[in-house]
């Protein structure tokens, strides 16, 4: 009777597994370019395609304080990976291919968005 019960366990048990075992993940680092300070709260989006499908993956998360972040559990597929901050310069890097239990480090370094970045120069000219 306990033998029964002992298949669907380990029916449940290795789908687990297999599951796990061909998740894919993205993980890195984002910086400061000038400072190489870890940027806070910088969102890290993966996006790709699904190889059978054709539907769109998207994965999302933010970096810690340290700049640190990481996508785990995701689809083998081909991806870009986009971070933005809205104190910094976008960063995009891919397409990537990310095959089952594939575990790749993408880092960044994001421009400052300040003054000096945004400098506009010319001539004024007295209109009389």
């Amino acid at each position: 009777m306990q033998f029964k019960r002992l298949i669907p366990m380990m029916f449940i048990l290795f789908a687990m597994v297999a599951g796990n075992a061909f998740a894919a993940s993205i993980s890195g680092t984002v910086t400061d370019a000038n400072t190489a300070q870890g940027i806070d709260r910088a969102m890290v989006v993966a996006l790709g395609n699904d190889p059978q499908t054709g539907d769109s993956l998207v994965y999302t998360t933010y970096t810690q304080s340290n700049g640190s972040y990481a996508i785990d559990s995701m689809q083998a597929a081909t991806y870009l990976v986009l971070v933005s901050h809205p104190q910094y310069f976008r960063g995009q890097q891919g397409p990537f291919m990310l095959d089952p239990q594939t575990n790749l480090t993408v880092d960044f370094q994001l421009t400052p968005r300040n003054a000096l970045n945004n400098l506009v120069s010319g001539t004024v000219l007295d209109a009389q």
